[in-house]
């Protein structure tokens, strides 16, 4: 902020009541005070760059992959990927699509900022969005609820017929993956683990105490006294940071495969590579499993 303006507005604030029998603080100080707490931000730019940079490839693998099917849901040249008789089109499944990406995009690039509580809470919306799409478009009934339904009281109900009651989206996804997967036995065991990480994510959502206590601290960047806590004043690297990135990741890496066999089974989809909408989808998505294989046998 301008230095006259500083001035001009301190002024008048020790002017506006007799409350303030102080001397008044040189502007100077009033600055340097903002200026400081800026620098508890500016200190982990670096270090989130190195810890989350390097994840930076597979999350925009997925974002392009993303956004080059939306792209082909919108391009006259490209045959349609939703058959005729549901009751979407490819306009809102592009739709999706782009809320999607965008969704995934905003929690890396808060994670990066050192916003990582508010990124959990875009990853509860991610997480159950991811499922919502998948009964929307694996079912014509559900999908058409959802649609027509105007304003707030309509959506709610929408949302509790389609998705809500009795846990209905739980249990709707959790056939489609049998059904398209054929994993067997475990149903039930998916479903409450998916049901437990959404209450997990719910609690950034709620403001739980432990969230909020956890989200007001991160490690220092000092080198020296990395194991010291400190104020996440604007914002600031946390470890945890790395876990919701990587999170992020694996939610939209199984979207995309599964989601693909939806389209497949569903909707009879048969893709054309000669599209380079269509082609450049499918290898941002093989990057997008192949950083995940190589990930999972570095741990193994």
């Amino acid at each position: 902020m301008d230095h006259n303006i500083c001035q001009k507005l301190l002024d008048e604030f020790f002017l506006k009541d007799t409350y303030f029998h102080i001397d008044k603080p040189c502007v100077e100080d009033i600055v340097n005070g903002l200026t400081s707490v800026e620098g508890f931000h500016s200190s982990t730019e670096k270090k989130s760059e190195k810890e989350l940079g390097k994840h930076k490839l597979g999350v925009y693998s997925q974002i392009s992959s993303l956004s080059f099917l939306a792209l082909s849901c919108c391009d006259d040249d490209t045959a349609p990927i939703l058959r005729s008789d549901h009751p979407a089109n490819d306009i809102q499944l592009m739709s999706h699509l782009i809320n999607i990406a965008n969704t995934e995009n905003a929690i890396y690039k808060l994670c990066r900022l050192g916003f990582d509580s508010q990124a959990r809470i875009l990853l509860r919306d991610l997480d159950e969005r991811l499922m919502q799409v998948v009964v929307l478009f694996s079912n014509s009934e559900d999908f058409e609820k959802w649609q027509i339904a105007e304003g707030v009281a309509e959506s709610k109900q929408a949302h509790y017929e389609v998705f809500s009651r009795k846990n209905a989206l739980l249990k709707k996804y959790g056939k489609i993956e049998q059904d398209i997967l054929g994993y067997g036995s475990g149903e039930l065991e998916a479903r409450e683990f998916r049901k437990e990480e959404l209450e997990k994510l719910s609690m950034s959502v709620h403001g739980a105490s432990d969230e909020i206590a956890m989200s007001a601290w991160r490690e220092s960047s000092e080198s020296d006294r990395e194991d010291r806590m400190v104020p996440n004043l604007l914002g600031g690297f946390s470890l945890r940071s790395c876990g919701t990135v990587l999170e992020t990741f694996f939610r939209v890496w199984y979207f995309l495969k599964l989601f693909r066999l939806v389209l497949i089974k569903h909707h009879n989809w048969e893709q054309d590579f000669s599209d380079h909408n269509i082609l450049a989808f499918e290898f941002y998505r093989f990057v997008s499993h192949k950083i995940i294989s190589e990930w999972v046998e570095n741990q193994t």
